[in-house]
């Protein structure tokens, strides 16, 4: 079924839930590490991109070359490193987004493993770099970083993080 987008099982997140619980992930250095996943319009949290087995990848044999994945659709990976585990204090603090290309018809794809294992590294270090990101996948993940705990990780980070979701401000000529 050519042009038909994939349904993934999100989770419903609220604010009675744990850290854990609501994002997934593994903690490193007192850091949960964790990444949401960009499909076009919708974007999840995915704990499984860690280890190569989001749920967007499920069933895809990945190439290291752009042009085995000629018909590839663009999916984008955030990797999230998460400051504290109690609601009142936890925080985004590195971000960093990856591309994948995926023909689901195909059953292809490709990835960059090494920039995903750099990826996860930097977001220890609170690095943020989201500059790849396109305007609808940075209001995706907008959206997604204000789901988990009611909002509290989303209202918890800094301004400066919170802008680089958002992205640059566009000029519109009059």
């Amino acid at each position: 079924m050519a042009g038909e987008k994939p349904h993934y099982d999100a989770l419903p997140m609220h604010f009675g839930m744990n850290l854990a619980s609501a994002i997934g992930g593994e903690e490193f250095m007192g850091i949960t590490l964790t990444a949401v996943v960009i499909d076009g319009d919708h974007a999840f949290f995915d704990a499984g991109a860690l280890h190569g087995r989001s749920q967007a990848q499920q069933g895809i044999q990945f190439s290291r070359d752009k042009a085995d994945v000629p018909d590839g659709a663009r999916v984008a990976m955030v990797f999230l490193g998460v400051r504290d585990t109690e609601p009142e204090t936890a925080h985004y603090e590195g971000m960093i987004a990856c591309a994948l290309l995926i023909d689901r018809a195909a059953g292809t794809g490709w990835r960059d493993l090494t920039q995903e294992a750099m990826a996860m590294r930097r977001v220890l270090d609170g690095t943020v770099n989201l500059d790849d990101l396109t305007a609808g996948e940075r209001a995706a993940l907008q959206r997604a970083l204000e789901e988990p705990l009611g909002g509290a990780l989303w209202r918890n980070t800094d301004a400066a993080r919170q802008a680089a979701v958002r992205g640059p401000i566009q000029e519109v000529s009059a």
